[in-house]
């Protein structure tokens, strides 16, 4: 009888430890907890950049302010990142781009809103015109490309309400800074910029 009762007990024991085995298994306190599939992070999405900015600049072909309350709309055309040949041909007198320059040259057109005064606006006076190489400086459309093959945007003069031009926009570059640039707008009489697509 002592022998049964000795068994069962050795079996009740061999149980209970089992038992406290099997609950032991998993996470103890200190540890960390393994992370379900439903539990995993997911990469918080960038922000896509606001066109019209370096980043995102506007496209070929879309017009653009260089802030909401601007009277004048810029549309840029496709941007020539090696125009020598095209400037040498509009005037036997042009000088070459200097050592590893390049001239940087594209057709764009300006409007002006209808909210214009009535007595016009000279664009030149309103802003300027640069271009942002892909090594982060800006090089100033000022005329040091010479003679264009027509009319440079800086000869536009007054501008009355609803009236455009086309125009061409230039400046000199290092040549290895022109790929990937893009045109910037910048307000001359309150705050605001734009950019536009460059060369690619």
């Amino acid at each position: 009888m002592k022998t049964i009762i000795a068994s069962a007990a050795a079996l009740a024991l061999a149980l209970t430890l089992a038992g406290c085995s099997t609950e032991s298994s998993g996470p103890v306190e200190g540890s960390t907890k393994p992370t379900t599939a439903s539990e995993s992070k997911t990469p918080t999405p960038t922000p896509e950049a606001a066109l019209g900015t370096r980043p995102n600049p506007f496209p070929v072909g879309t017009p653009g302010k260089h802030s909401k309350d601007s009277v004048w709309t810029f549309t840029w055309a496709d941007t020539d990142g090696n125009a020598w040949p095209k400037i040498q041909q509009a005037n036997a007198y042009n000088t070459a781009p200097a050592e590893g320059q390049s001239f940087v040259l594209a057709s764009m057109k300006v409007a002006a809103d209808p909210s214009l005064p009535a007595e016009g606006g000279d664009p030149t006076g309103s802003f300027t015109i640069s271009y942002v190489g892909s090594d982060g400086n800006s090089y100033t459309a000022a005329g040091d490309c010479g003679a264009l093959p027509s009319k440079a945007w800086y000869e536009f003069g007054r501008m009355y309400p609803g009236a455009s031009q086309d125009g061409l926009v230039c400046t000199s570059v290092p040549t290895t800074a022109v790929g990937g640039g893009t045109w910037h707008v910048q307000s001359l009489v309150g705050v605001g910029d734009a950019y536009f697509v460059g060369a690619k």
